[in-house]
This record gives C-alpha cells, sequence and structure tokens, in this order.
C-alpha cells in the first residue's frame, strides 16, 4: 500500500490525495496527484534548441514521427514537432518515445508516456515508469 497524503496540488490546484512514488535507487522518490498526476518533481536537463542532434522519435499505434527534445527529466520530457510528418498529438494520448541518445540503456529504448499538454508544435509527455537514470547521469549522456 502506498504512502499517501491529502495537500493541495501545485499543478491542477485542487486538495487531494497525493502518494509517494518510490522506484528505489537511482530514481528519486516523488508526490504524484492522483487527480491529475503531477510529476513535474524531477530536475529537468535542458539540450540546446540549435542541435539537430537532440532528436527523438515518438510513435502511436498508427504513426511515428521525429521530435526535438527540448528538456528532459528521468519523469517527463518537452518536445516539439519537427513538421517533417503529419503527426497529430492530442492531451492524454498515449504513445512510445525513444530519444535516441544512446545505442542501449535508458535513453536508447521505447518509453510508455502520456502527453499532458500541447501548445501549438510542443508538447509534454510524463513517463509511466520513471527512467531508470539519475539527473546526472542523463547529463552525462546528453553532453557526450
Amino acid at each position: 500500500m502506498p504512502l499517501v497524503e491529502l495537500k493541495k496540488c501545485n499543478e491542477c490546484g485542487t486538495t487531494g490525495w497525493h502518494e509517494l512514488v518510490d522506484n528505489g535507487p537511482p530514481a528519486p522518490c516523488y508526490w504524484r496527484c492522483r487527480a491529475c498526476g503531477e510529476r513535474r518533481k524531477a530536475k529537468r536537463i535542458q539540450l540546446s534548441e540549435e542541435y539537430a542532434l537532440h532528436r527523438g522519435h515518438v510513435q502511436k499505434p498508427t504513426s511515428a514521427a521525429r521530435v526535438q527534445i527540448i528538456d528532459l527529466s528521468v519523469l517527463g520530457a518537452r518536445l516539439r514537432l519537427t513538421g517533417e510528418e503529419d503527426f497529430i498529438v492530442q492531451k492524454k494520448d498515449r504513445l512510445l518515445f525513444n530519444a535516441g541518445l544512446q545505442p542501449v540503456g535508458p535513453l536508447g529504448v521505447f518509453h510508455m508516456a502520456t502527453v499532458r499538454w500541447v501548445e501549438d508544435d510542443e508538447f509534454g509527455i510524463v513517463f509511466q515508469q520513471p527512467l531508470f537514470a539519475s539527473a546526472a547521469d542523463l547529463t552525462c549522456i546528453i553532453n557526450s
């Protein structure tokens, strides 16, 4: 049974039950709102917008597209559609995401994710399971 606490959510603004999600080291623990699922407690690593190397892939059952990774954390990512493909993203869509930043490991495989928000050609995703890496590991992978 998860540890729960009644408190106000910073994301949705309602007072509700939050559960402590603990995936063990090296992934950090975080409180998740049961109403909206807010997970923005993880440190985000900003990627330079000038580099085309920071491109990932998203995939739905009937379509796929390349995306530019704007920022990344162990819990989610902020992405931008490149406009090369006709790929429609809506809030609460479920998709697969691959950062494509390494051949194996947490950034080399597809991760199930849910779209949290959409604004023009940018959208945010939250991973179903946190990446098995720390923020320091992600920074090291991205910078090398």
